[in-house]
């Protein structure tokens, strides 16, 4: 079947671009390379008149801080805040709807239009909405930053699953459970709020969802929250797939839209109380926005060793972690 080859052309495309991405300069540095493997990464990504010695100054400083046992765990009481937020947030950017609207597109839109042949056109142009509006957010997350767009998208998300409430409450209200003739006044106000709904998801919920764990957590701590997030957010999203049809079943459409328009405004209360701003700043600050209590910040003398321990400064080629030995690297750490 044709529509189940289709994916493999991004997964080979995914699969090409792993292969060029360069090594994590923090993961260089655990790894035992000198400090020409990081900041040559770190160059590659800034402009010529960036100094990146100071950002691997803070990823060593980092990484020495970072605590051992249990005080490290996912589960202390240090770094309980920035979990709970990153795994609240993953498991929001489902919770909030965006697949009653995407999945069950054509099923909504056939309640509410007649004809077949407009459901299908109105579910493709959606699409078209959701990957327009993702390119957006590509130029604008860094500039707005992640809290704005999150509050913006979920007050927009919340209208726009109200206007896709009052347009089933009416349609039915005027049809008594029938099927409008064509598209009509409900049908195309469902259309642009389904529409208004997948854009402000687009610009927000969609990509900044993403951000949250991956700069809200230590690094030494990040791999696991990133992976729990991952694992909470495709959890929520089966209780809502798997729930819709019961839902709209037992409250209709209209009530169905209503409860996800809630649960939107419950995101703006808690993207307003709970998240912090982090553009700009960054993976070691942001990491220590949440902290309940903050190491002092050491003596950076094993910083500076590190980084006069191989070649700084201007911009060439990232030697190999060969070119350092391993012993030395790591002693430096420690």
């Amino acid at each position: 079947k044709w529509s189940l080859v289709v994916p493999l052309v991004p997964s080979l495309l995914f699969l090409f671009a792993a292969t060029v991405l360069p090594k994590s300069p923090r993961w260089s540095i655990l790894k035992g390379s000198g400090p020409g493997v990081p900041i040559g990464v770190l160059q590659a990504l800034r402009t010529v008149e960036d100094d990146v010695t100071a950002e691997v100054s803070a990823i060593v400083e980092d990484i020495r801080n970072a605590p051992k046992g249990e005080g490290g765990s996912v589960l202390s009481k240090k770094y309980r805040a920035a979990v709970v937020v990153s795994i609240a947030v993953m498991m929001l950017q489902v919770l909030t709807g965006i697949d009653i609207i995407l999945v069950y597109a054509p099923q909504n839109f056939s309640r509410i239009i007649s004809t077949h042949t407009s459901t299908l056109f109105w579910t493709i142009f959606i699409g078209g909405i959701l990957v327009l509006s993702n390119l957006l957010a590509c130029f604008i997350v860094d500039s707005v930053g992640r809290r704005p767009l999150l509050l913006v998208g979920s007050f927009g998300m919340a209208v726009s699953l109200f206007l896709c409430s009052l347009s089933y409450r009416l349609h039915f209200s005027e049809k008594n459970g029938g099927v409008a003739s064509g598209v009509g006044f409900p049908g195309m106000a469902c259309i642009v709020a389904s529409m208004s709904y997948v854009m402000f998801f687009s610009i927000s919920w969609g990509p900044v969802a993403f951000c949250i764990p991956s700069e809200l957590v230590p690094s030494h701590l990040r791999a696991k929250v990133v992976a729990l997030a991952a694992v909470a957010n495709w959890v929520a999203d089966y209780g809502v797939v798997a729930t819709y049809l019961s839902l709209i079943e037992n409250l209709g459409e209209s009530g169905a839209f209503f409860i996800y328009g809630l649960l939107n405004v419950l995101a703006f209360v808690f993207v307003f109380v709970a998240v912090p701003e982090t553009k700009d700043l960054s993976l070691e600050d942001a990491s220590k926005s949440l902290l309940s209590d903050r190491n002092p910040k050491s003596d950076d003398l094993t910083s500076a060793q590190y980084l006069q321990s191989g070649p700084k400064g201007g911009r060439y080629k990232p030697p190999s972690s060969s070119d350092y030995p391993e012993e030395e690297s790591q002693s430096l750490l420690q």
